[in-house]
């Protein structure tokens, strides 16, 4: 069974130097080396690419060598990049930086929730993994009763009985898609006419390339769940909260 916590998908030894993270089946894999794990990145091997994106940060540092982060990195990853140079990649921040994505998975996916309903079948798009799980974990919690089929998938396949779109995806400031690995379920959804939710816990990106010809009918964030024409309002909601921001 797959964690649905960062702490058990990703921990560093630093005695060892060793980090240790989870596969797709959520057996435990540990590398020596940050270049043994650059290996099983490419090879599709982790489960919960961007908590072990976090923790390869320390790793990679322990080790005398710069971690590439990826450019859709979420906010709290890149706050802890910005942090570095002064408070270094130690325990405190590095965990600070876990809890941080945890909240924002777990307030995003009950927000997502909402949008569901009986007989709702919803084609849930997740190459990370974790968000899947954390949303089928909040829809069997909080909406134990709720007649809904989530259909997982780690590539942009949409299930051909789908009635609506959940991508883990990351969008622009104009609340476009910006994931070319997204662009088939988006397609596809679109053709079918079918609602696309992009789920994006931590808000747009300043500087991202958004896809041509798509679009979405909601950004689904920590903070609320916005129009697409109204996603540049995150900033600025960053202190309200997210239970009572409406879909404006």
């Amino acid at each position: 069974m797959l964690p649905i916590r960062t702490r058990d998908c990703v921990q560093y030894d630093p005695a060892q130097r060793q980090l240790h993270v989870r596969d797709w089946a959520g057996a435990l894999l540990t590398f020596d080396t940050p270049a043994e794990l650059t290996q099983a990145l490419a090879a599709d091997r982790i489960y919960a690419v961007e908590a072990v994106h976090a923790a390869a940060l320390w790793f990679a540092s322990d080790h005398g060598v710069v971690w590439e982060l990826p450019a859709d990195a979420p906010e709290p990853i890149r706050l802890l990049v910005s942090r570095g140079s002064t408070e270094g990649f130690s325990p405190s921040t590095v965990q600070r930086c876990l809890q941080a994505l945890d909240r924002g998975y777990d307030r995003a996916c009950r927000l997502a929730v909402e949008l569901l309903t009986d007989d709702d079948v919803a084609g849930v798009v997740d190459r990370d993994g974790l968000v899947a799980q954390v949303l089928l974990h909040v829809v069997n919690q909080i909406q134990p009763a709720l007649a809904v089929r989530i259909v997982w998938s780690r590539t942009a396949i949409l299930a051909e009985d789908a009635t609506l779109l959940i991508i883990h995806t990351s969008v622009d400031r104009a609340g476009l898609p910006s994931t070319l690995a997204d662009l088939p379920a988006l397609r596809a959804a679109q053709q079918r006419s079918l609602a696309r939710y992009a789920l994006t816990p931590f808000g747009p990106r300043h500087a991202a390339v958004h896809i041509p010809d798509t679009t979405i009918s909601a950004v689904v964030t920590a903070r609320g769940m916005y129009r697409p024409d109204r996603v540049q309002r995150y900033d600025d909601d960053a202190d309200i909260g997210p239970d009572i921001i409406s879909l404006t």
